[in-house]
């Protein structure tokens, strides 16, 4: 019961001062719900909230000033899964989701299709045919075509297409991982709207 000092050692201060470790899993969330959780996680709420501000006034901007055109047509994102499969892109894709925020109408099959990603035989690339828009995945510089969906794009069904022949066919960023490069999905998109109401 003595009036000793209290002593800790340098493993005991470690193990108080050590953050703590913390799992979060982003699975099933969407960009904005990303965006939210992250910035509840690293204390940057603020940060958060202004991107995700200027995330929605860019799609509901886009919905306004192109709501003619939004109104006329549906839009397909498809791209090559391999060199005899393509894939749609439905809503619960992330960069889809982009654009139905924007205000698109999904073609069938995408818009009734229950996963992110649902798989076709390039046999069937006539499914695409109710797109009045078609949107592929671009390049490094978000402008050019992807080089891998060549077994696409390069098959002679996919000239058949009504959009194509229409030259509706737009490349356009895909893997959108943040609401930053959703952003620049959002200013593609802006681009591609703005070719469609002048050439319709």
């Amino acid at each position: 019961m003595g009036g000793g000092v209290a002593t800790t050692t340098a493993g005991d201060r470690a193990t108080r001062t050590r953050p703590a470790r913390q799992a979060i899993s982003f699975q099933q969330l969407s960009l904005t719900e990303v965006a939210t959780r992250l910035g509840e996680v690293l204390g940057r709420t603020a940060e958060a909230d202004a991107l995700l501000a200027e995330y929605e006034s860019a799609c509901a901007e886009i919905r306004t000033r192109h709501a003619d055109v939004l109104g006329r047509y549906t839009f397909t994102f498809a791209h090559a899964a391999s060199d005899t499969t393509f894939w749609t892109l439905g809503e619960k894709w992330t960069d889809t989701k982009v654009l139905v925020d924007c205000g698109a109408k999904l073609a069938e099959p995408s818009v009734s299709q229950p996963e992110p990603t649902q798989e076709f035989a390039m046999e069937r690339i006539p499914v695409l045919a109710e797109s009045g828009g078609l949107l592929v995945p671009s390049g490094p510089d978000g402008l050019t075509e992807a080089p891998d969906n060549k077994p696409l794009t390069g098959n002679a069904l996919w000239a058949q297409l009504p959009a194509v022949n229409a030259g509706r066919v737009w490349p356009v960023l895909s893997g959108a991982a943040s609401l930053g490069t959703a952003l620049e999905l959002v200013e593609r998109f802006d681009t591609v709207l703005t070719e469609l109401a002048a050439t319709s």
